[in-house]
């Protein structure tokens, strides 16, 4: 959600419009069949106030997509909603979840992790074979752990792919 620039994506918009859609969610559910689980990653990058909105509707059954303009049930959905930082989250919508607070990773994971699934899915995307590809560890210590500003897994993956 860290490229959403507007939240009418999770609502629909109107037929008026010449690009009117049914929202993400609706998208969602028909796919999920009415139940299910839909990952909103990054919520902290979005307006919160306005996801709160549709959540809540969701929960009560008074959701109803702008595009389609039918209300469907979400009793049968789980939501997971991903953050860096609660700190940009409306307090409101932080009370109606539960926050699962995971530790950052140490640097022996991210070692490891580097070494064992990132390396080999950057070399896959340009056809290289891994058996022809030596990093020692201090240089995979430069690159997981001195190298990123915040040390996130997709920062390192950027890394490894600039390499």
């Amino acid at each position: 959600m860290a490229g959403l620039k507007d939240i009418t994506v999770l609502s629909g918009t109107s037929r008026n419009y010449e690009n009117g859609d049914a929202s993400l969610i609706t998208k969602k559910y028909v796919q999920l069949e009415g139940s299910g689980v839909i990952i909103l990653d990054n919520i902290d990058k979005v307006d919160s106030e306005g996801i709160r909105n549709i959540l809540r509707d969701i929960i009560k059954d008074d959701y109803i997509d702008v595009f389609l303009e039918n209300p469907f049930p979400g009793k049968n959905l789980l939501f997971i909603c991903t953050a860096n930082s609660t700190n940009a989250i409306n307090m409101d919508l932080l009370e109606q979840m539960s926050v699962i607070t995971l530790p950052k990773l140490k640097d022996e994971e991210k070692i490891s992790y580097t070494y064992n699934q990132l390396l080999p899915k950057v070399l896959g995307k340009y056809h290289i074979n891994k058996n022809k590809v030596k990093i020692d560890k201090d240089a995979m210590f430069k690159i997981a752990c001195t190298y990123t500003v915040r040390g996130t897994i997709k920062e390192i993956e950027k890394n490894l792919d600039k390499i």
